[in-house]
């Protein structure tokens, strides 16, 4: 597997969950021969997995046939032994034919505990965050505003996308990883104001309002934007998951008062990606209320800027 095949494996999921109904039944063949694949790949995960659950829980034998066996032994006591466990009145659920049959008692001391609570996208961000803050802060300083102008001019698609792609591709430098962050920002604000003059819409203002409900989701007009300009984009599965991924940036800055926020966002892809529309709400209030993360969006707003006039400038 190379580096960056999980970074892309995720964006086409975010493509495929984002995408019209229309586009999908355009490629229904393709989609269902990918759906039976993944779908026979995690019904082997879970055979196998039930296999190692029951071996596990099956009680060891004994290579002495002569031994009496537990049961044997329980036959050969009183008919009637005292019950000297207390335990739980458990009732079966039609729906669990696995569980024990009605009215049998579950001793407390084989009673499964319960699984410690997972982490919030939201929490698993903050986290990630806050401990790696010094190296996010180090890795901007390190940052020339010339360094966000690639030299090559790129002629086979959009060079935003091109961007996309090799952060894709490659594991990541700092910089790759900067012009990422500006690549989506940049295909985001040109599809807003595009959507804004072509329809008198925003869904950017849209998920500003309120970012708790999950968008309705104009993504026809993300479909129009780039059928308008398919002479610049070729790639049109990277240019819709940059502008998605742009939008949720501009959004959470409306969010936090502030473009700073994204400079250090950009240098949490995977965690921010994980976090959903509906919990950005959650997520602005926790960055809020981390002081250190606010100086630093403050220290870099007008730099941040900078660098994404000179960034727009080369490419728009």
């Amino acid at each position: 597997m190379s580096p960056g095949e999980p970074d892309r494996v995720l964006e086409a999921l975010d493509v495929l969950c984002n995408a019209s109904v229309d586009l999908l039944r355009s490629h229904r063949t393709e989609l269902l021969a990918a759906v039976q694949q993944l779908q026979s790949l995690v019904e082997d995960q879970s055979k196998a997995l039930a296999v190692a659950t029951r071996r596990e829980a099956s009680p060891p034998t004994t290579d002495d046939p002569g031994r009496p066996s537990s049961s044997s032994i329980s036959h050969q006591s009183s008919p009637n032994p005292p019950n000297t466990n207390e335990s739980l009145p458990f009732t079966l659920n039609s729906k669990n034919p696995l569980g024990p049959s009605l009215g049998q008692h579950i001793s407390p001391h084989h009673a499964d505990p319960l699984p410690p609570a997972r982490p919030s996208s939201t929490e698993k961000f903050i986290e990630k965050t806050n401990g790696g803050l010094e190296r996010i802060e180090k890795c901007l300083s390190k940052i020339c505003q010339n360094g966000v102008m690639s030299e090559p001019v790129w002629r086979n698609d959009d060079p935003r996308v091109v961007d996309l792609q090799i952060a894709g591709d490659l594991k990541p430098s700092t910089n790759t990883k900067f012009r990422r962050g500006l690549s989506q920002r940049s295909l985001a604000i040109e599809f807003a104001d595009w959507e804004r003059k072509t329809h008198g819409t925003s869904i950017l203002k849209e998920r500003a309002t309120n970012p708790s409900v999950e968008p309705s989701r104009k993504l026809g007009h993300i479909t129009e934007f780039l059928n308008c300009n398919t002479h610049r984009f070729h790639n049109l599965v990277a240019a819709r998951a940059g502008i998605e991924h742009g939008l949720k940036l501009l959004v959470s800055e409306t969010l936090l008062g502030g473009i700073g926020y994204s400079a250090i966002l950009i240098f949490r892809y995977g965690e921010f990606r994980a976090v959903k529309y509906a919990e950005l709400n959650g997520l602005t209030d926790a960055i809020k209320k981390s002081e250190s993360i606010k100086r630093l969006a403050e220290q870099k707003a007008e730099w941040f800027g900078q660098c994404q006039s000179i960034y727009n400038g080369e490419r728009l």
